[in-house]
C-alpha cells in the first residue's frame, strides 16, 4: 500500500476510507459502506476538487 487515509466520528465508526496500492491502476474509496474504485486521473480530480471548497472562505 502507498496510501492510505481513514476519517472516523468520535464514536470509531468509520466515516471515509481512501486507499492506494503502488501496482494497482485504481484508489478505493469508501463513504461508509459504499465503495467505488477510480482511476488515478479521477482520483486526482476529485482531490482537486475538495482541496479547492476547503481553500474557499467561510460565509460570515
Amino acid at each position: 500500500m502507498i496510501a492510505s487515509f481513514y476519517l472516523s466520528t468520535v464514536t470509531g465508526e468509520e466515516l471515509l476510507t481512501v486507499q492506494a496500492h503502488e501496482q494497482d491502476p485504481y484508489v478505493t474509496l469508501t463513504i461508509r459502506q459504499h465503495s467505488v474504485d477510480l482511476t488515478r486521473d479521477e482520483a486526482r480530480k476529485a482531490a482537486d476538487a475538495l482541496r479547492a471548497c476547503a481553500l474557499t472562505a467561510e460565509a460570515s
